[in-house]
Order: structure tokens, then C-alpha cells, then sequence
């Protein structure tokens, strides 16, 4: 009986010895969105997936992650979530047998446009004894960014008629056969009817219709954000601005009309500074816009006028309209607009977020 207890103990200090030095290197832990790009206040998912690799069972960790303070978690999920001031922190505890995985699926939302980091993963795991803890980092983090809120039903019509005119709209409803210049690759941003299936199976590749841009008509649109100091650099007005770009892009999309963006240095995505967006339609078109918009810092304004004008003359001087959305016209907005329109020859117009209702 006392040999019985003493291989017991041994047993015992084995194990917990361990357990201590490897009970957490074998587990491997991953935190993700369900989404990369979300609506404001709709309900995402936080993917959580903790495997143990190892032969021996895990019999207490605390899996934990860093989310964004503004967070707010779904009625009756798993976990806890816990704030400290301006720093929020998600955890959740569980047990693992050998080899084995668990996924968590945890429903929350965030209420307002910007981009979130959910960071600083780590796993407290415990001894076999449940005396002591330790803590294992992961690197890296994950993102997920907030568009925009849509503007409250703003009567848009004016952008495809006052200002296209129903000649134009019709025409990229409609595109005339005669008017094909040529055939160019696709790029992923073209409506499907511009592909050419006969030149494409011609040459292996996916090609499109390029049409004779002579008698094509095209639109900018100017996303201008006034400098941090200007007296229309209002958190509300700058809110309203970006609900309108969006309502404005995503309009232009439904309508089949190509357009190009321009900015004033403002707008971000995940690989860099957005220069800006070629004249381009499509899902992917618009979705690269609506990132960079729900990323948009007020801190981030920092391009000139004429540096922007410039641009706008180099890339796409052809373009016969352009639609200026900005917070407030201001003597330096409609200094920019009067050079547009007399260097470019095209005809400018404004969308002012300070005289249409917005929905924030």
C-alpha cells in the first residue's frame, strides 16, 4: 500500500511537472472576424479555434484576446467580457482533451463606422493541480472595418440626370456595338456584358469590350475634406460626408455608370495610402471604396488642392463631369472647383453634406 502511494505521488509530480513546462506549447489558438467588411451596428462573428495538439489532455485554460472598447456582445454568449477604461478584453475558459478542437462562433457588433483591432491574443493554460497558471502570447491581429451609415434616402437622381443627362445613362445601360475601339483584359471591375466570350476563348483569357471613349462620357467624384483647422471640419459634418459618398457611389453602381474617385489624401485601405480609384463598376470596385471610407481618419487630410488637381488633370482629363462631395463649401473648396472646371473643361457640381438630410 505505501509502494502503491508512493508511485502515486511520483505520478503526480511527473505529470504537474509537465504540465507546467509544455501543457500550453502544443495548443495552437486563432482569432478572426467572421467578416472583413461590416455594416454599422449588424451582428458579426468572432471566430475563436483552439486546438490541443499534444497526447496529454488540457484540464483548465482561459483563452483571451483584446477587442475594441466600442464592442458590444450578443445576449447569452459564451465568455466575458471584461472593460478597463478605453481597453476592452474577451475571455473565455474551457477544458481540451487529447487532439482535440473547439470553435466558438461569438455574435457581437460595433455601432459606429472606423476600423477595429482585435490583438494581443494569449492563452493562460493550467497546471495539473490547478495550482498555478501559465501564460502563452500569440502574434498578430485581426481586422474588421465599419462602413459608413447610408444616407437617409437622399434623392440621388440628379447625379444620372441633371448632370450625365438620360444620353448617357442610356448609353452605359445600352452600349452601342459600333462604338467598340477594341479589347483589353478584365481586370475584375467590368459589368459582365462588356465581355467579349468569342475574343476570349481566342486568346485564353477573360477580355472585355473597350469602347470609344471619344464619344463616352465619364464621372469623378471628389471626396474633398477640408484640413483639420478649417472651421467645416466638424465630426458631424465629416460623418454626413462619408454617408453621402457612399449612398452616391453605391447609387452610380446600381445604375451601371462607371466612375472614378479622388481625395484629398484621406482615404487608407489594407495595403497603403489610396491614391485613388481608376474609373471602374462592379462589386469589387465599389467595395474598395467602401473600405477606404469606413477607415477614413479626421487626423489623415493631407493633401494639397493643387496636388489634387494635378492628379485629377493627369489620370482622367477627359472626364466631362465631376461631383464635388464635401462637408461645406468653403472659398478654398470653390477656388479648387472654379480651376477644375477651367483647366479640365468638364462641368463641376456640388453635394454638400451640411444641406441634405443624413441618417447618423
Amino acid at each position: 500500500m505505501i509502494y502503491f502511494f508512493l508511485i502515486l505521488i511520483v505520478a503526480v509530480i511527473i505529470i504537474e511537472a509537465y504540465s507546467l513546462r509544455k501543457g500550453g506549447r502544443q495548443i495552437s489558438y486563432d482569432v478572426k472576424p467572421s467578416d472583413y467588411l461590416v455594416e454599422p451596428g449588424k451582428k458579426f462573428f468572432l471566430e475563436l479555434k483552439v486546438r490541443n495538439n499534444s497526447k496529454f489532455p488540457v484540464f483548465w485554460l482561459k483563452a483571451k484576446c483584446s477587442v475594441p472598447e466600442e464592442l458590444e456582445l450578443a445576449e447569452n454568449m459564451p465568455g466575458i467580457l471584461e472593460i478597463y477604461g478605453k481597453h476592452s478584453e474577451y475571455s473565455l475558459g474551457m477544458s481540451l482533451k487529447p487532439h482535440a478542437e473547439k470553435n466558438f462562433n461569438i455574435e457581437m457588433s460595433l455601432p459606429s463606422r472606423g476600423l477595429y483591432r482585435f490583438s494581443n491574443f494569449s492563452l493562460s493554460v493550467g497546471d495539473f493541480l490547478g495550482i498555478r497558471t501559465r501564460i502563452y502570447e500569440f502574434p498578430g491581429s485581426s481586422e474588421i472595418v465599419v462602413m459608413p451609415e447610408k444616407a437617409n434616402d437622399p434623392d440621388l437622381s440628379f447625379v444620372t440626370g441633371g448632370i450625365m443627362g438620360e444620353y448617357s445613362v442610356n448609353r452605359w445601360i445600352y452600349e452601342d456595338p459600333i462604338l467598340t475601339a477594341g479589347f483589353r483584359e478584365y481586370t475584375g471591375s467590368e459589368p459582365q456584358r462588356a465581355i467579349s466570350w468569342t475574343r476570349s476563348l481566342q486568346s485564353d483569357r477573360i477580355m472585355v469590350k473597350q469602347f470609344d471613349h471619344t464619344t463616352e462620357r465619364k464621372l469623378n467624384l471628389i471626396f474633398y475634406m477640408p484640413p483639420v483647422s478649417s472651421d467645416s471640419h466638424s465630426h458631424d459634418k465629416i460623418e454626413a460626408s462619408l454617408s453621402l459618398c457612399r449612398s452616391v457611389c453605391e447609387y452610380l453602381t446600381q445604375k451601371s455608370v462607371p466612375f472614378a474617385l479622388y481625395h484629398t489624401g484621406c482615404l487608407y485601405t489594407s495595403i497603403g495610402r489610396l491614391e485613388h480609384v481608376s474609373s471602374g463598376l462592379g462589386g469589387v470596385h465599389l467595395e474598395r471604396i467602401l473600405e477606404a471610407l469606413g477607415r477614413f481618419s479626421e487626423t489623415s487630410v493631407n493633401e494639397e488642392a493643387g496636388t489634387l488637381l494635378s492628379d485629377i488633370l493627369k489620370m482622367e482629363y477627359d472626364a466631362s463631369c465631376c461631383l464635388i462631395i464635401t462637408p461645406m463649401r468653403t472659398p478654398e473648396i470653390s477656388d479648387f472647383a472654379s480651376r477644375l472646371g477651367k483647366y479640365s473643361n468638364a462641368s463641376v457640381f456640388f453635394l454638400q453634406a451640411d444641406m441634405m438630410e443624413v441618417k447618423l
